[in-house]
């Protein structure tokens, strides 16, 4: 579903998952499909997990992980750092304890050297915008080789950063399922939304 980036950003937050995800850096801004697969991986996530948010942009599935499951510890791995600030913010404003965190600047694996236990990824996977994208960063939706470019990479070296046992939980148009191999679901809206791969 698209959502309204000129009012969302107007405002300078947007809710996810009972957290207040501030917008100050203009990171991509986070959908409600996101938010209905991250609840999923959250409810399975045990209590002392090390976790990764990948392609973290506001830090709202990390944030979300953190404010349900307190044991926990999230690494942000992002490109643009101009968003840490952000997500430094929401974690301050949510009350998070800042400590159980990292923010790491990452080209997909380049500066990732740790493993975890689960790995929750939205990357981009778009191959055009449409209109009602134009104020968002086009950095954070499109991707190369028809929008699977970065899901590809972010597969390929997977296995290299989970613990045994791992899981990654992944985020994808429905058009791309048939390219992953994995546990394929759906979304509220009856799309195939996100994969599951276990280590």
């Amino acid at each position: 579903m698209i959502t309204d980036p000129e009012e969302d950003y107007a405002r300078g937050w947007v809710p996810f998952l009972g957290q207040k995800i501030f917008l100050d850096s203009r990171p991509l801004i986070p959908r409600v499909e996101t938010e209905f697969w991250a609840e999923k991986a959250i409810s399975a996530i045990q209590g002392t997990a090390r976790v990764l948010d990948l392609f973290a942009g506001s830090g709202c599935i990390g944030i979300a992980v953190l404010a349900h499951v307190p044991g926990a510890t999230v690494d942000f791995g992002e490109l643009e750092a101009r968003h840490f600030p952000t997500i430094e913010k929401s974690l301050r404003e949510n009350g998070i304890d800042p400590s159980h965190t990292r923010m790491i600047q990452t080209d997909v694996w380049s500066n990732i050297h740790d493993h975890y236990d689960v790995i929750l990824a939205n990357p981009p996977y778009l191959a055009v915008l449409n209109p009602g994208l134009a104020l968002e960063p086009p950095e954070a939706l499109l991707a190369e080789d028809g929008g699977f470019a970065l899901i590809e990479k972010t597969l390929a070296g997977a296995r290299d950063h989970l613990n045994l046992r791992g899981v990654l939980w992944i985020e994808h148009d429905s058009a791309q399922a048939e390219r992953i191999k994995g546990e394929h679901h759906p979304d509220q809206f009856g799309r195939m939304r996100y994969t599951v791969f276990h280590a």
